[in-house]
């Protein structure tokens, strides 16, 4: 009986990082020139602002870069190179799951200058992935009034989400089944 405890104990405990990274997001992009041509070795380094833990990477000879493993939140994002204008992109949201791209072109410059977007000019759309998906904050579970106190009114705050008026009285999600 001890021996299965110990198993038990040690399979929850290798399983714990697959399920943590299911809560994490990604950036993830392409660093041209202005003529287009990808630059190599640009650094890469993300801040959370909240936490001020840092992750960094380098963008391989295509111009390509990912940092993943990120948690949510808020993020100054720089990109780096000796040759170029630096770029921040400031106050960058990420929520989990989400994949964010970032594509960014440098100016060649022999003085260290800093080029700055604000996230406001950042689309929020996922380049990478079709789906459509709804994130609700603790903000809004706050503030909306659940007569019901049932989270799952919370459901029908995404797109193309009905309640039917069925026996079962579930939802449907564009146009599919009722669940």
């Amino acid at each position: 009986m001890k021996r299965k405890t110990v198993f038990v104990g040690l399979l929850v405990i290798l399983s714990l990082p697959s399920c943590l990274r299911a809560q994490t997001a990604s950036i993830g992009g392409t660093i041209t020139d202005s003529s287009g041509a990808a630059v190599p070795s640009v650094n890469i380094i993300a801040q959370n602002t909240d936490t001020g833990a840092t992750h960094s990477v380098q963008t391989d000879a295509s111009g390509v870069y990912r940092l993943t493993n990120l948690d949510p939140g808020i993020y100054d994002i720089r990109m780096e190179h000796p040759s170029f204008k630096s770029v921040l992109f400031s106050r960058m949201p990420l929520s989990v799951d989400q994949v964010l791209t970032l594509d960014a072109k440098l100016v060649v410059s022999a003085v260290r200058e800093t080029v700055r977007v604000a996230s406001e000019s950042v689309a929020p759309i996922d380049l990478n992935d079709a789906q459509i998906g709804n994130l609700v904050d603790s903000r809004q579970i706050e503030d909306l009034p659940l007569i019901l106190r049932d989270p799952y009114q919370l459901v029908l705050l995404s797109p193309g989400t009905i309640q039917t008026n069925t026996l079962f009285s579930g939802f449907s999600v564009n146009g599919s089944r009722e669940r």
